[in-house]
């Protein structure tokens, strides 16, 4: 007979429960680095990108973007509809970085300040970015705090959610490769507290200039040099340094490719005039940036990287989590369960009358209980839900609903409408459009709005992917 400890070895092996898989995408116009953490295996592997899908970030042509994660996935061997969770890493250069030396100011009134300080530095309007920031300890002199300012474009995220969420690859980060390079400069280098520094890294067809001083990010500027010039580059970095932040590096350090080594020499020297200029050894390990958030994902969501899924789902995490802890109690209990039974089935040779009545009392319930107990948990949810209808209906206003209405009678034919839900001062639509460009004329529509909508409320978290794109929207009228 063979041993018994090998057959419930191997049949947990073939469970495979402890095997947790996450992925990290290093994301640029060219290729897709994909690196895959399984247990304490990492495989990394790069998939090489046709022109003009992705360029400067955006995401040019789905259609092929997503033959092409179809691709990544088989070669990593991930099944068609298993949903996966990644942690992604774009290079683009519609990510901004700035420093502000603002009042000391309630939360909300700090965040109108920021808003305000960056209009002229930002070229997008407020409504199409997400802003997120890193306050400094007050200065007692002044009274002001040191506000670093990031600042990433809409639909750069939104977009890159909504293709990968789509085929499976769930985000729950989305970080820019720049600040990703800031964030490791700080925290791999050994820099001067007393002292100002300006980090130019050429990587593959992009420029990254970084200001740090006092330990602290203030200023990110990253630019492709297929579009401009690299003195171009530096130049207009220069410049809003001096006119902006006030500001100059007292050292330079450059990494980059021997062949561009004299054109980006002469073009700081020109611009940081008898300013100390350094070459490190060029980094070669293009794995770095991923490497590290590789280590950091254990402490999700946490992350100690700026992540720009602000309107993070934390139910689908908090999901993920609790079917992660139900799969560690399911594995003792199965194994728990395959061993009862393997004892029952050898004993069975010795008493089997005996161990069927066993067997009987161990495995069985009571006859309708279980049944008859999910009958009155669903008729309660009922009844709530129809108290809450009622309150709701009750303290409806009038002028709205027939807004309202009004409203919902100019939506586009392509929006699906599941569920409406009356509030008291906005409406709640639950809806699916086929697909990702349906999706973005809905929302134009909404902004085209302006005369009967006073704002809605969009969030990522509310939107999924199950075929169609089903999303929710929060609308608030005049």
């Amino acid at each position: 007979m063979p041993n018994l400890s090998s057959k419930i070895k191997e049949f947990l092996e073939k469970l495979n429960f402890l095997k947790k898989e996450e992925f990290i995408f290093d994301i640029s116009d060219e290729k897709i680095k994909v690196l895959k953490i399984s247990g304490k295996n990492i495989e990394k592997k790069e998939f090489e990108l046709e022109p003009d899908i992705i360029k400067n970030g955006y995401i040019k042509d789905s259609f092929k973007l997503e033959n092409f994660l179809n691709q990544i996935k088989n070669s990593l061997k991930i099944k068609k509809n298993k949903i996966v969770k990644a942690y992604i890493n774009l290079d683009s250069s519609e990510f901004f970085a700035t420093s502000a030396l603002l009042p000391d100011l309630p939360k909300k009134d700090l965040q109108e300040a920021i808003k305000t300080n960056i209009k002229d530095f930002v070229p997008f309007s407020l409504e199409e970015i997400y802003l997120n920031y890193k306050i400094y300890s007050l200065e007692e002199e002044t009274k002001k705090r040191e506000v670093s300012i990031f600042i990433i474009r809409k639909k750069l995220v939104d977009d890159l959610f909504f293709i990968f969420s789509k085929n499976n690859i769930l985000p729950l980060f989305v970080g820019i490769d720049s600040f990703n390079l800031a964030f490791l400069i700080l925290k791999k280098i050994i820099l001067n507290a007393q002292r100002s520094y300006l980090f130019l890294f050429s990587k593959e067809e992009r420029i990254t200039l970084i200001f740090i001083k006092n330990l602290q990010i203030k200023l990110i500027w990253s630019h492709s040099i297929k579009e401009s010039k690299i003195k171009d580059v530096i130049s207009a970095f220069s410049k809003h340094l001096f006119i902006n932040i006030k500001d100059e590096p007292e050292e330079i350090l450059v990494y980059c490719p021997d062949d561009l080594k004299n054109e980006i020499k002469e073009s700081l020297e020109e611009n940081f005039k008898e300013k100390e200029i350094k070459f490190p050894e060029f980094l070669k390990e293009e794995w770095f940036v991923a490497d590290e958030l590789s280590k950091e994902v254990k402490n999700f969501p946490y992350l100690s990287f700026l992540n720009f899924i602000s309107e993070f789902p934390e139910k689908e995490y908090m999901l993920i989590k609790a079917k992660e802890q139900i799969n560690i109690l399911i594995l003792p209990t199965i194994a728990l369960i395959f061993i009862i039974n393997l004892s029952l089935y050898l004993l069975s040779n010795y008493s089997e009358n005996f161990l069927k009545n066993i067997k009987s009392q161990m495995f069985s319930i009571p006859a309708g209980v279980e049944n008859k107990y999910n009958e009155m948990v669903n008729e309660v949810k009922r009844f709530n839900e129809l108290l809450g209808k009622i309150e709701k209906a009750k303290s409806l206003k009038k002028f709205e609903y027939s807004k309202a209405l009004n409203f919902l009678k100019k939506i586009p034919e392509d929006v699906n409408i599941s569920k409406i839900e009356f509030n008291e001062k906005n409406i709640v639509i639950y809806a699916s459009v086929p697909d990702l460009e349906k999706f973005n004329l809905f929302k134009k529509f909404l902004e085209s709005e302006k005369d009967l909508v006073e704002k809605f409320d969009l969030p990522i978290s509310k939107v999924q992917q199950l075929g169609n794109i089903n999303f929710q929207v929060s609308i608030f009228f005049k």
